[in-house]
Parts: structure tokens; sequence; C-alpha cells
């Protein structure tokens, strides 16, 4: 199991991981910010996931207008502390980044979602 543990110090277990190159559907042309807008209404978490709150962290504008990152990756996060009412936490993220290369799914992972402020953005659950 990966655990991650964020700068504001909540420690996540990661539950599933995702992620595909980010223009795999473009069959022809190129990136523009037309297309790219298309590509991020697009980008959602895996649906036999359930419904979970999502983050996804924006690209950047500059981004848009132009040439989005080459892969979106997507993470579904539990923390098993207790959280306001509820016996746990859980989170899926996503967000856009270069292709993985020959970084390990942890360092993917964690770069990834190393800054994301916990109780700001996690749902409650129970088991």
């Amino acid at each position: 199991m990966i655990q991650i543990t964020l700068q504001d110090g909540t420690l996540v277990s990661v539950q599933s991981f995702n992620f595909k190159p980010t223009y795999l559907s473009l069959l022809e042309g190129k990136p523009s910010k037309e297309v790219n807008e298309f590509i991020l209404e697009e980008i959602s978490q895996p649906g036999y996931w359930g419904k979970r709150k999502a983050l996804f962290i924006e690209p950047t504008q500059d981004e848009v207008n132009t040439k989005l990152k080459q892969a979106s990756y997507c993470v579904q996060l539990v923390c098993h502390k207790p959280f306001n009412d509820y016996a746990g936490s859980r989170l899926v993220v996503i967000w856009m980044d270069d292709s993985p290369g020959e970084r390990t799914i942890p360092a993917i992972i964690e770069q990834g979602i190393k800054d994301i402020h916990w109780e700001n953005e996690a749902e409650g659950f129970n088991y």
C-alpha cells in the first residue's frame, strides 16, 4: 500500500491510481485552446470508483491556450483518521503533468498531491 504524508501533515493511503496521455483521443489536428478546453471538460475520475468528491487541479491559462501537459493523473485517497463526525475521509485528486518517464508511481502521486490541504478538500465517510 502506498502511503504519503501531505505538507499539512495528513497521512493518506492510495486506494486507486489511473493515468492516460492527454491527447490520446485527438485523431487529427493539433492542440489549440478549443481542443484543450474540450479535453479538460472530459477529464474525470473512472466511473467504477463510484461517486467521490473530486479536486481537479487546473492547468495554467497559458497551458490551456497553447498545449496541456502530456498526461492526466487521477488518484483516489483515503485517510483513516477520524474526520469531523465521520470515521475517516477521502478525496479523488485529478491533475495534469509530464509523462511518467522513469518516475515511480509513488513519486508521481506525491508530486501531484503534496500541496493539498486535506481538511479543506476531503469529504468524510463511515465504514
